[in-house]
Protein backbone atom coordinates (compact mmCIF):
# COMPACT_ATOMS: atom_id res chain seq x y z
CA UNK A 1 0.00 0.00 0.00
CA UNK A 2 1.30 3.45 -0.93
CA UNK A 3 1.72 6.16 1.66
CA UNK A 4 -1.10 8.70 1.78
CA UNK A 5 1.16 11.54 0.67
CA UNK A 6 2.00 9.68 -2.57
CA UNK A 7 -1.65 8.90 -3.23
CA UNK A 8 -2.54 12.56 -2.72
CA UNK A 9 0.30 13.67 -4.98
CA UNK A 10 -0.83 11.31 -7.74
CA UNK A 11 -4.43 12.48 -7.45
CA UNK A 12 -3.35 16.12 -7.58
CA UNK A 13 -1.18 15.46 -10.65
CA UNK A 14 -4.02 13.52 -12.28
CA UNK A 15 -6.51 16.36 -11.73
CA UNK A 16 -3.96 18.85 -13.05
CA UNK A 17 -3.50 16.85 -16.26
CA UNK A 18 -7.25 16.44 -16.73
CA UNK A 19 -7.80 20.16 -16.12
CA UNK A 20 -4.99 21.13 -18.52
CA UNK A 21 -6.42 18.81 -21.17
CA UNK A 22 -9.94 20.19 -20.80
CA UNK A 23 -8.65 23.78 -20.96
CA UNK A 24 -6.56 22.99 -24.04
CA UNK A 25 -9.55 21.45 -25.80
CA UNK A 26 -11.72 24.49 -25.04
CA UNK A 27 -9.02 26.88 -26.28
CA UNK A 28 -8.59 24.94 -29.51
CA UNK A 29 -12.34 24.73 -29.97
CA UNK A 30 -12.90 28.44 -29.35
CA UNK A 31 -10.12 29.31 -31.81
CA UNK A 32 -11.66 26.95 -34.41
CA UNK A 33 -8.42 25.00 -34.59
CA UNK A 34 -8.11 21.36 -35.48
CA UNK A 35 -8.54 19.09 -32.48
CA UNK A 36 -6.30 16.05 -32.53
CA UNK A 37 -4.26 14.13 -30.00
CA UNK A 38 -1.18 16.00 -31.19
CA UNK A 39 -2.70 19.49 -30.96
CA UNK A 40 -4.30 18.83 -27.56
CA UNK A 41 -1.07 17.38 -26.16
CA UNK A 42 0.92 20.36 -27.40
CA UNK A 43 -1.60 22.89 -26.10
CA UNK A 44 -1.97 21.17 -22.72
CA UNK A 45 1.74 20.55 -22.28
CA UNK A 46 1.35 16.81 -21.76
CA UNK A 47 2.72 13.82 -23.63
CA UNK A 48 0.62 12.38 -26.42
CA UNK A 49 1.17 8.94 -24.94
CA UNK A 50 -0.55 10.15 -21.76
CA UNK A 51 -3.63 11.08 -23.77
CA UNK A 52 -3.66 7.71 -25.52
CA UNK A 53 -2.84 5.63 -22.44
CA UNK A 54 -5.36 7.08 -20.00
CA UNK A 55 -8.92 6.14 -20.87
CA UNK A 56 -10.49 9.28 -19.38
CA UNK A 57 -8.21 11.57 -21.38
CA UNK A 58 -8.58 9.53 -24.55
CA UNK A 59 -12.36 9.82 -24.21
CA UNK A 60 -12.13 13.63 -23.72
CA UNK A 61 -10.08 14.07 -26.90
CA UNK A 62 -12.22 11.71 -28.96
CA UNK A 63 -15.42 13.49 -27.90
CA UNK A 64 -13.85 16.85 -28.69
CA UNK A 65 -12.85 15.60 -32.13
CA UNK A 66 -16.42 14.46 -32.77
CA UNK A 67 -17.81 17.78 -31.55
CA UNK A 68 -15.33 19.71 -33.71
CA UNK A 69 -16.21 17.66 -36.81
CA UNK A 70 -19.95 18.10 -36.34
CA UNK A 71 -19.50 21.85 -35.85
CA UNK A 72 -17.65 22.20 -39.15
CA UNK A 73 -20.51 20.41 -40.93
CA UNK A 74 -23.26 22.68 -39.62
CA UNK A 75 -25.31 24.27 -42.38
CA UNK A 76 -26.69 27.74 -41.68
CA UNK A 77 -30.45 28.04 -41.50
CA UNK A 78 -32.48 30.05 -43.99
CA UNK A 79 -33.03 32.75 -41.36
CA UNK A 80 -29.28 33.00 -40.71
CA UNK A 81 -28.58 33.29 -44.44
CA UNK A 82 -31.25 35.95 -44.91
CA UNK A 83 -29.86 37.90 -41.96
CA UNK A 84 -26.34 37.72 -43.42
CA UNK A 85 -27.61 38.85 -46.83
CA UNK A 86 -29.35 41.84 -45.22
CA UNK A 87 -26.13 42.76 -43.39
CA UNK A 88 -24.12 42.56 -46.61
CA UNK A 89 -26.68 44.63 -48.52
CA UNK A 90 -26.53 47.28 -45.82
CA UNK A 91 -22.74 47.31 -45.98
CA UNK A 92 -22.92 47.61 -49.77
CA UNK A 93 -25.22 50.63 -49.50
CA UNK A 94 -22.76 52.32 -47.15
CA UNK A 95 -19.85 51.63 -49.47
CA UNK A 96 -21.78 52.98 -52.47
CA UNK A 97 -22.70 56.10 -50.49
CA UNK A 98 -19.07 56.69 -49.50
CA UNK A 99 -17.92 56.11 -53.07
CA UNK A 100 -20.45 58.64 -54.33
CA UNK A 101 -19.21 61.18 -51.76
CA UNK A 102 -15.63 60.56 -52.85
CA UNK A 103 -16.52 61.02 -56.50
CA UNK A 104 -18.40 64.24 -55.76
CA UNK A 105 -15.51 65.50 -53.68
CA UNK A 106 -13.06 64.71 -56.50
CA UNK A 107 -15.27 66.46 -59.02
CA UNK A 108 -15.53 69.54 -56.80
CA UNK A 109 -11.80 69.62 -56.28
CA UNK A 110 -11.25 69.38 -60.03
CA UNK A 111 -13.72 72.25 -60.63
CA UNK A 112 -12.02 74.35 -57.92
CA UNK A 113 -8.61 73.65 -59.44
CA UNK A 114 -9.86 74.65 -62.90
CA UNK A 115 -11.43 77.80 -61.46
CA UNK A 116 -8.20 78.79 -59.68
CA UNK A 117 -6.22 78.16 -62.86
CA UNK A 118 -8.73 80.30 -64.79
CA UNK A 119 -8.48 83.10 -62.21
CA UNK A 120 -4.67 83.04 -62.30
CA UNK A 121 -4.65 83.17 -66.07
CA UNK A 122 -6.98 86.17 -66.15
Amino acid sequence: MQPTCLVNANETRHHGIVSATEDAIERLYSQSKNISFYSVAKEAGVARSTLYRRDDLRKLVEEARTRNTSRSLEIPSKAQLLKRIAELESDLKCVRRELKKARCSSSLNLVRYAFVQFEEAA
